[in-house]
């Protein structure tokens, strides 16, 4: 099952997108694909996320909300993509009552992947391009925070981007049944790559001085 997500830096300075391929009998995630546009460039993302959706023909498109409202139309209207929207606001307010939204709870989700990572279950390219090494460091300054109300958040320090670590979020919270290690009687169990991971050369994220950050959320 080949699942990709879309989200937007916390500063909405960025749009990043991330696509997972999964693995249901293994219960692994191997990161296959992961691009990254500056805000300035909202006018071609659509058009290159579509090219992208009819060359790798993906099975589920999952888009944060807060990526606005104007590329979710666009992706929708103009280029046909069936979109799943998620956010992690507690209260959605949808007064047309038409869109069908997802609640995430980000700290949940940021354990979960923890875990995962830890278990070996999130695999990266064994030679990265410049773009999964960025994504690597998203991951590895990706930390806990407390907000003004007292409240812990997760997000990157400083002008840190967080746009591709949030759409890798979004990618695990979508395959969290087919990546638990809790058996589930009703998940479906199929769709997945089998032996055909053999293929690819894949490792587990890099160790680095800055991993511990993310090692103690």
């Amino acid at each position: 099952m080949k699942i990709t997500a879309i989200a937007h830096s916390k500063h909405r300075n960025a749009f990043g997108l991330v696509g997972i391929e999964v693995d249901s009998n293994q219960k692994r995630a191997y990161v296959k694909m992961a691009k990254q546009w500056s805000r300035d460039k909202i006018n071609t993302v659509p058009s290159e996320i579509a090219k992208l959706y009819r060359e790798i023909k993906w099975s589920k498109t999952y888009i944060d909300q807060e990526s606005g409202e104007h590329l979710i139309q666009d992706l929708r209207k103009s280029y046909n993509i069936p979109l799943k929207i998620i956010t992690t606001q507690k209260k959605v307010k949808d007064p047309k009552g038409i869109e069908k939204i997802t609640t995430m709870d980000k700290i949940e989700i940021t354990q979960f992947m923890l875990t995962l990572m830890q278990n070996h279950q999130v695999k990266f390219p064994q030679n990265p391009s410049q773009i999964m090494a960025e994504l690597e460091h998203q991951i590895a300054v990706y930390s806990e925070h407390k907000t003004e109300q007292g409240s812990i958040d997760y997000f990157a320090p400083g002008e840190e981007k967080d746009n591709l670590t949030k759409a890798l979020l979004i990618c695990c919270f979508a395959a969290r049944k087919q990546l638990s290690l809790v058996p589930n009687d009703t998940v479906h169990v199929g769709g997945g790559i089998g032996n055909k991971v053999t293929q690819y050369n894949f490792r587990d994220m890099h160790e680095s001085s800055t991993m511990q950050e993310f090692a103690n959320l």
